[in-house]
């Protein structure tokens, strides 16, 4: 019998722990799914939200990945019948106002923040002969060495045509060709501070438009299921709301920038100074259009500033950006029409694929021997 209640015992006691070691374990998975639910289940998350989470994502943590895309312009404009039977004997008005034209640039490419590389190649098509490029030109930006590196290999013959005219009998057998700013040109000015302004800039654009302006939408349409996309945001501004979001961008950076430049040290300064001259005119522009918008008299005008620009924000379940589609839609009817816009495709799932390898035996330096003045002779003459 004593064996019998040692054995009961021992049972109870094992049931005990057992008990204690699951309900622990339903603790830690219950605060584990609290923990979760309010870091990263966006799904209670406003329009607004999800596009402040997004941008400063791909500003300071999401900021390496491969990318694709296109920016696309169409404008159709096509006379009515009524007009061309009121034409009078001069007609050679009638083939400007008969227009079909497509320009669009396809590219694709690659970004590193770790290695302060980014590489893009861009091809444009149009069904203009005179503006179609039979080929991409890959190039890449080497941020670290402030290095601009070009492969030229589907234009060869027109390079080494130039290089001849302006290098005559000089052979060049590299596949690269690269420029690099001189220290001197961009040492002093404060170009990492100037990058850390964007993340709280572009918060400032955000909020001087309506929030009526964003609106979650589902992600049961074709576009939300070709990304996999987890959230679906649409911004809806016109031009000149658009125009002053950027102007707003702007004014931040340049605030932001001149508080440092206050406190910078001297030597420092000149570089601040710099920088802020060319915000201000590039202010001064933006100003500059929006009163010639809000001003005019002129229809058109008030017609293009009053444009519906649209913008759809595609995201992963972390809020990530993973898409980005721009558009402009101007449409008089079926027969008259503009339309510009494009998309943005961001894949995190592999490592950024860079296509350009440099290295000092396959890169040609254009700093040397001023080719890059010599080439831009030939090419204007």
């Amino acid at each position: 019998m004593p064996s019998t209640d040692n054995n009961t015992s021992g049972s109870k006691k094992i049931s005990t722990i057992l008990t204690v070691v699951i309900m622990v374990c339903v603790i830690i998975a219950g605060g584990a799914y609290a923990y979760w639910h309010k870091h990263y289940d966006l799904s209670n998350k406003s329009p607004r939200e999800l596009i402040d989470i997004a941008t400063q994502k791909i500003y300071t943590a999401d900021n390496s990945y491969n990318f694709n895309g296109h920016y696309a312009f169409d404008l159709q404009v096509r006379e009515s019948e009524e007009s061309l039977t009121t034409e009078t004997e001069d007609t050679s008005s009638a083939t400007l106002e008969n227009q079909n034209i497509h320009l669009a640039v396809h590219f694709n490419g690659a970004l590193d923040s770790k290695q302060q590389k980014l590489e893009i190649i861009p091809t444009l098509t149009s069904n203009l002969p005179e503006a179609t490029i039979n080929g991409s030109l890959p190039m890449q930006m080497d941020f670290n060495r402030m290095t601009l590196i070009l492969d030229p290999s589907n234009f060869r013959q027109k390079v080494d045509e130039l290089i001849q005219e302006s290098l005559p009998g000089q052979q060049i057998n590299k596949q690269y060709f690269a420029f690099t700013l001189p220290p001197q040109s961009y040492a002093h000015l404060p170009l990492k501070e100037l990058l850390h302004t964007l993340p709280q800039a572009t918060h400032a654009s955000y909020d001087i438009i309506d929030n009526n302006s964003l609106t979650k939408e589902n992600t049961e349409d074709a576009d939300s299921k070709r990304l996999n996309a987890r959230y679906h945001v649409r911004l809806k501004t016109t031009l000149l709301q658009n125009n002053k979001m950027d102007a707003t961008l702007l004014n931040s950076i340049h605030t932001q920038l001149a508080d440092q430049a206050r406190q910078a040290p001297t030597d420092k300064k000149q570089g601040y100074d710099q920088i802020l001259t060319y915000l201000t005119l590039i202010e001064d522009l933006h100003k500059q259009m929006q009163q010639e918008w809000i001003n005019s008299t002129d229809p058109a005008d008030k017609a293009m500033s009053d444009l519906p620009y649209i913008v759809d924000f595609y995201m992963d379940k972390q809020g990530r950006l993973i898409g980005l589609r721009q558009q402009i839609d101007y449409r008089l009817n079926n027969d008259n029409f503009m339309k510009i816009g494009g998309w943005l495709k961001v894949d995190y799932t592999q490592q950024p694929h860079f296509t350009i390898q440099s290295t000092p035996s396959n890169t040609y330096d254009l700093n040397r021997d001023l080719l890059v003045d010599a080439i831009m002779n030939a090419a204007t003459d």
